[in-house]
């Protein structure tokens, strides 16, 4: 019992002072108290500041509870419940892992390198597959390395994900008993009762996880997952199909996005469906035709010119389309993942899908969220008009928070990668370009994509020339959407990791070769991409 109460303090310690930080954060960004009654006001960096030490704030909060339920599951040995498995990709779960680590701990992001040589897919629960790997970073970034700054690698590979860092490894006795709960004593003095969860979890999942270590050297951690067959694929895909039409179909949708090329592949990936689907190209045009057509449901990017997502849902929670004042709205969108679900939350949408988003996973979102407003239309029947929304936007755990698939608390960055590397680089994120080719798409891509990443890396550059960095983040901002959603994995992956730190701390990059290396690889990638579309086969369909 003493060793227990030892490793629960252990455990929430980090979350809970994350907590303090962030609460003492949030009063330095308050306006000076007064007595007086008159207006205060907040500027743009203060209120950002507001929205990331909230969502910081929501995150530490979280691993405190998973933490309390990982040990009560471990010590009453509870199993999971495999009543709620899906098939999720490796890779997306493994990004999300490394995406929340890093924004939770802003310190970690040079330490942390994602390497996907091959996606694949596997059945389980992905909260459960979160813990697992936080787990692991955490306990890898929090020994001293002999070669500091202690650094991890996670690397997504067929059918498994490694996690290995270059600290002090373990000594063999220790390796052996690595995941029996209170034994061997570790030297932190911890239980090991988070380990023999991630081996309970693993299991769970019909896999494994096996440790190799070398004292001075290195520890590495290897989630073995078992296959999942063609036949179980597309069992899931027809039932998420089946389920979709079912709550989309003959429905009327509204893309709202500013740029044409996104516009149209949502189009495409939402045809299966069998909605009506309609496009507005800004917030303004998008408010027009709520005045005219009753919606059931809007996909709506937040960062347009004119009117944005916000202004836009502020007016049709308002009551300026009368007849769309309770539709279901649904963000899609490249803003940060974290950040973007309080701002959501506080706007009165029903969640956000993060770009890029593949075609099954979108559907399982757009899906999920219509069926939540469903639910709250039958308890609106018998409360007064938007008093029901107001009173489910209350209690975040409430909302609806879109991701890969929807729980509540939970919205996701949804993005992906798979194999295809000139040297280690993996260029080309070959799934979802399958995908586009399986949708008729492949040549537009090329045609179209190409072109405007050229635009916008040339614009980039005049941007960062003028000293522009409002137009410079306006600019890398439309070059993240677009690279993702084009399958430009190596692209997205730089120009995130230039983009998040200049959103959050409102500076340019430290390293002042960045441009010259987006430049490049902009290039390579469009070399990549057209050589891939020149030997890939037609598709029949269209």
């Amino acid at each position: 019992m003493q060793a227990l109460a030892g490793s629960i303090a252990r455990e929430l310690r980090a979350p809970l002072l994350q907590l303090r930080r962030n609460l003492h954060a949030m009063q330095q960004a308050l306006p000076p108290p007064t007595t007086k009654v008159q207006a205060q006001t907040l500027g743009s960096r203060e209120v950002n500041a507001l929205y990331r030490h909230l969502a910081q704030s929501d995150m530490a909060l979280r691993h405190s509870l998973q933490v309390i339920e990982v040990m009560l599951g471990a010590v009453n040995a509870s199993p999971l419940d495999r009543a709620g498995f899906t098939h999720l990709s490796a890779a997306d779960v493994t990004s999300r892992a490394v995406q929340e680590f890093r924004f939770e701990a802003g310190d970690a992001r040079a330490r942390l390198k994602l390497e996907v040589m091959q996606d694949f897919s596997f059945r389980g629960d992905e909260a459960a597959c979160l813990l697992v790997l936080s787990t692991l970073l955490r306990n890898a970034l929090s020994e001293p390395a002999p070669d500091p700054p202690p650094r991890v690698t996670l690397t997504v590979d067929t059918d498994h994900v490694v996690v290995r860092d270059n600290g002090p490894g373990l000594a063999p006795a220790v390796v052996t008993q690595l995941f029996e709960p209170f034994s061997p004593p570790r030297p932190t003095g911890s239980t090991g009762l988070a380990l023999a969860h991630c081996q309970r979890v693993m299991r769970a999942f019909g896999g494994r996880i096996e440790c190799e270590a070398m004292p001075g050297r290195f520890t590495q951690f290897t989630l073995h997952f078992p296959p999942v067959s063609p036949a179980e694929r597309d069992a899931d895909r027809l039932e998420l199909l089946r389920r979709a039409q079912a709550a989309l179909g003959g429905k009327r949708i509204l893309v709202v996005d500013d740029d044409p090329t996104l516009r149209l592949t949502t189009r495409h990936k939402l045809q299966p469906l069998g909605a009506v689907i309609d496009e507005a190209p800004d917030g303004q045009r998008a408010l027009e035709i709520l005045c005219n057509t009753r919606y059931d449901l809007l996909v709506l990017d937040l960062n347009m010119p004119v009117l944005d997502g916000y202004a836009l849902t502020e007016r049709i929670r308002q009551g300026h389309a009368p007849a769309n004042r309770d539709v279901c709205i649904v963000a899609y969108t490249s803003e940060l993942a974290h950040m973007t679900s309080a701002k959501t939350h506080k706007a009165g949408m029903d969640g956000f899908v993060s770009k890029p988003c593949a075609q099954l996973p979108l559907m399982r979102a757009l899906t999920e969220a219509m069926e939540h407003t469903l639910m709250h239309a039958r308890t609106e029947a018998a409360v007064p008009a938007g008093q029901a929304r107001r009173a489910a936007n209350a209690e975040p755990d409430n909302r609806v928070a879109v991701a890969r698939y929807l729980k509540p608390g939970r919205n996701t960055p949804l993005t992906g990668y798979a194999a295809g590397a000139a040297g280690s680089i993996v260029l080309l994120e070959r799934q979802r370009l399958e995908g586009f080719r399986q949708l008729g798409m492949l040549e537009e891509l090329v045609n179209d994509y190409l072109p405007e990443i050229a635009r916008l890396v040339d614009k980039l550059e005049g941007d960062v020339s003028r000293q522009d960095l409002d137009t410079s983040l306006e600019t890398l901002h439309s070059l993240l959407g677009m690279s993702g959603e084009a399958g430009a994995s190596a692209l997205y992956q730089l120009v995130r990791r230039v983009y998040v730190p200049m959103v959050e701390d409102r500076r340019w990059p430290v390293d002042s070769e960045w441009l010259l290396q987006l430049k490049s690889l902009s290039m390579q990638t469009a070399e990549a991409l057209r050589a891939y579309g020149a030997a890939a086969p037609k598709s029949r369909t269209r």
